[in-house]
């Protein structure tokens, strides 16, 4: 039995009945718009639902099971102020539904709830729009938990991905507008991609300190210049460095020698593109009087290689992937993901960290574990993956960081839209769909990068691999399911 409050439930008990159908529609943003069936306006808890606004529901399929009760809502676009622009724009996605009975003689005395859910599914239909009201049981018809594919099952930026949107997105102005889908920016300012590592020297010995070639990266694609001065956890103070230590910027690389009783540095770092926006990264200089070891670290990630069967390759990684906090010499050493050696058709020359061979046919992929010491019982290891292609098959382009990603207009007639990212090339941005609303010169846009799902991107993008949730090495189809393919012919 529905509740109804006394004054409601005397009236429906009378031999005569004032009632009529109102629903409320409260979207995310916040904006609650009101119908009802009635010829007159009822005004309902301070929302005015709209008489003949040419909103027709159907009969609501509801049920004492847990099975999800529906119903569908024909709407007359303009007449009931739902508009083809909001609903193409994405403002009804979700809304909350109520489906009130109310005596419009007393709508003070209450309503009863016939039906409570969200907007799901809109069909368009010229002038129409035919909306799709879930319910509240259409939770127990989703499915739940986890199940296993080759791609990551997280979304990018959410709890399980662990990725903080905020450091990689950046804050666009509209340069020229060529359509609703396609734009180029003005200049996007720099982010930080890898978080600047604290550094460990000892006094009186000299010590280099390069920062990786990732930790910053241009939205643009151009070149970086850098700079370093003094620093606070919050602020540069603007002071230059101190005499003994030194920042080569074409190499972006700190040295020098700590002299006695020196203290703890805030080092911040600056990244400026050719307009003129910047970015910043801090790190903590510690100087330590006795030469205690501290363990290596990984300062980028070693990035995923592919290779073709049958054909001879060599490929080396960066001397800046690994640094040690002592600034010792570090030595390198390759094994399988498992620590077992490589395989034979499969070298590895420590001194210029270069891999070479040649992959035979059908050679698995393989993870490949690079291990780096630096000679006092310190060491930390890398994994990244060899993929094997086929001869002749045309490599997989890696997509821009913003493919797939989000523009989120925040200021002109867009202000407030999403749409997902196409494709962008420098300074120039295609939308998978045009926008509902004009774009002008001068409306200012945030964008956030996109990610495919693949192991690759998630490594060599994100470097974000413990965060990965697919099985990408997870065998296919067994023996008994086998047919012939490219590779076995």
């Amino acid at each position: 039995m529905k509740p109804a409050t006394s004054a409601l439930a005397d009236h429906l008990l009378g031999e005569v009945t004032t009632l009529c159908t109102c629903w409320k529609v409260t979207r995310d943003d916040g904006v609650v718009l009101g119908f009802t069936d009635h010829d007159q306006d009822v005004v309902l808890g301070g929302v005015t639902c709209a008489a003949s606004t040419g909103c027709t529901p159907t009969a609501i399929d509801a049920s004492a099971t847990l099975a999800a009760s529906n119903l569908d809502v024909d709407v007359v676009l303009d007449s009931a102020g739902i508009t083809d622009t909001d609903l193409r724009a994405g403002l009804y996605d979700h809304a909350e539904v109520e489906v009130l009975l109310v005596n419009w003689a007393a709508p003070g005395d209450g309503s009863v709830v016939l039906s409570r859910g969200h907007l799901g599914e809109v069909k368009l239909n010229g002038p129409v729009a035919t909306a799709e009201v879930r319910g509240l049981t259409q939770a127990f018809v989703t499915n739940v938990g986890e199940y296993f594919s080759a791609d990551c099952r997280a979304s990018l930026g959410d709890a399980s991905c662990g990725i903080d949107l905020a450091a990689h997105t950046v804050l666009c102005t509209v340069a020229t507008v060529e359509s609703r889908r396609r734009f180029t920016a003005t200049n996007a300012a720099p982010a930080v991609r890898v978080t600047l590592q604290d550094r460990i020297v000892v006094e009186g010995r000299p010590f280099t300190h390069p920062i990786p070639a990732n930790a910053f990266v241009d939205a643009d694609g151009g070149d970086l210049t850098y700079t370093a001065r003094m620093g606070t956890a919050s602020q540069s103070d603007g002071s230059p460095l101190p005499e003994w230590l030194l920042f080569d910027a074409p190499t972006r690389t700190f040295s020098g020698t700590a002299p006695v009783d020196s203290p703890d540095y805030t080092i911040r770092v600056t990244a400026t593109d050719a307009g003129g926006s910047s970015v910043h990264g801090d790190f903590v200089l510690i100087t330590a009087a006795t030469d205690v070891n501290t363990p290596p670290r990984v300062a980028e990630s070693l990035p995923d290689q592919t290779v073709t069967e049958d054909t001879a390759f060599s490929f080396s990684f960066s001397n800046t992937a690994f640094s040690d906090p002592d600034g010792d010499s570090l030595t390198y050493a390759a094994a399988l993901g498992d620590g077992t050696a490589l395989p034979e058709w499969l070298a590895f020359d420590p001194t210029d960290r270069t891999f070479s061979g040649t992959a035979p046919v059908e050679a698995p992929n393989l993870t490949l574990r690079v291990t780096a010491s630096d000679g006092r019982g310190g060491s930390v290891y890398d994994d990244f993956v060899l993929f094997t292609s086929i001869a002749d098959v045309a490599p997989q382009v890696e997509k821009g960081i913003y493919d797939g990603g989000l523009v989120t207009f925040t200021s002109g007639d867009c202000s407030g839209l999403k749409m997902e990212v196409k494709s962008s090339n420098g300074a120039s941005v295609t939308l998978f769909m045009p926008m509902p609303r004009a774009i002008a010169v001068g409306d200012t846009f945030t964008l956030q990068p996109g990610c495919d799902r693949r192991v690759e991107t998630c490594r060599q993008r994100f470097d974000n691999l413990v965060n990965f949730r697919g099985e990408p090495f997870v065998p296919g189809q067994d023996k008994a399911m086998e047919y012939p393919d490219a590779r076995s012919g």
